[in-house]
């Protein structure tokens, strides 16, 4: 690969791991949101079955966002391992 084409790739990454960072803050904020609309849920209600289930719904919901989160880190850490990746090889390209 030349030099220029490991540099255009790069930074064809990096708008990838932009991407990625930015969809873990949607998440983390859409998860913080959710949690307080089963709160609200939660203190609002008067039957105790009706708690419950909001309790699992957002222990659930909380749990699901975790996953996606992880699996956001996860592709953000692959392709940070990339990038340096081409860095060393434009390192080893003359």
């Amino acid at each position: 690969m030349s030099r220029e084409s490991i540099k255009n790739t790069i930074e064809r990454v990096k708008a990838d791991l932009a991407k990625e960072r930015d969809q873990i803050a949607y998440l983390r904020s859409r998860k913080s949101a959710d949690s307080a609309s089963y709160a609200d849920r939660i203190k609002n209600s008067r039957d105790a079955t009706a708690k419950a289930n909001y309790r699992d719904q957002k222990a659930r919901s909380a749990a699901s966002y975790d996953r996606q989160i992880d699996l956001h880190k996860n592709t953000v850490e692959r392709l940070q391992r990339q990038i340096a990746d081409l860095r060393a090889e434009l390192a080893r390209t003359k």
